[in-house]
């Protein structure tokens, strides 16, 4: 299952603060998700820290099918939009987004789909900022919605959503696009959600940041098989995570 979030709702998940997610920005994080875009409102927020002055980070989808990460920093912001065109509605759509204040560029945008592996798009405008990354543990963390204007949801289904507290190569992305839940676990989540119903969402990461839904729907999942299994831990059993994620 996903969740749907409406058109112009106060539809959302407020996955709190905690530790194991508060201030990872600067250190460098990733963000990936699976979605099913319904509607082309502007300002549609997918994964935001917010809180009653501003989003400290996040990364949101604009009108025409743009992608926008937008990160504070004490001097000058970082934000990068993309061009417009790379997520057609009605459609599943994997969306990736790193950060790393000490690389140039600071971020990177990824999209694939249930036939294309993720690549990097390309982009309307690029701003690396400048000075320390704002802090975000008074933020809490959000999905499909931000808490201040919380009219801008994003339109459609979210099925998963993972955090990551490193900058992930593109190859790593890719090897984490059609992979299983529990792949995504051991490669170092610091919030992972099967968003699976309209209930409190369990974080899988094992970091205990449940969710708690406002308004959002239940609606089919994303077609990639089952998110755990057998199979999980029949390919995974006694090789490890070091290989297959090493210098990501």
């Amino acid at each position: 299952m996903s969740l749907l979030f409406a058109n112009g709702s106060t539809d959302r998940v407020n996955h709190g603060q905690s530790a194991s997610i508060d201030d990872l920005v600067a250190s460098g994080v990733s963000i990936l998700a699976w979605v099913y875009r319904v509607g082309s409102g502007a300002n549609q927020h997918l994964f935001s820290m917010d809180g009653p002055g501003a989003t400290n980070a996040g990364i949101l989808m604009l009108a025409s099918d743009a992608l926008r990460v937008l990160v504070r920093r004490a001097t000058a912001d970082a934000d990068y939009i993309s061009d417009t065109g790379f997520v057609p509605a009605n459609a599943w759509a994997f969306l990736a987004a790193t950060f790393d204040s000490g690389a140039s560029p600071t971020v990177h945008i990824y999209k694939g789909s249930l036939s294309a592996l993720a690549a990097e798009v390309s982009y309307a405008s690029t701003a690396d900022g400048s000075g320390a990354v704002v802090a975000d543990n008074a933020n809490d963390k959000w999905v499909g919605n931000i808490e201040r204007a919380n009219t801008n949801p994003f339109e459609g289904r979210v099925a998963r959503l993972g955090y990551f507290n490193a900058p992930l190569s593109l190859a790593a992305i890719q090897r984490l696009q059609f992979a299983m839940a529990g792949v995504w676990q051991g490669a170092g989540a610091r919030l992972l959600a099967e968003y699976h119903g309209s209930g409190t969402q369990p974080d899988y990461s094992g970091n205990d940041n449940a969710g708690a839904v406002t308004g959002a729907t239940a609606a089919d999942h994303v077609p990639l098989g089952p998110a755990w299994g057998a199979a999980f831990e029949q390919h995974f059993t006694g090789i490890g995570f070091g290989p297959m994620f090493a210098g990501v």
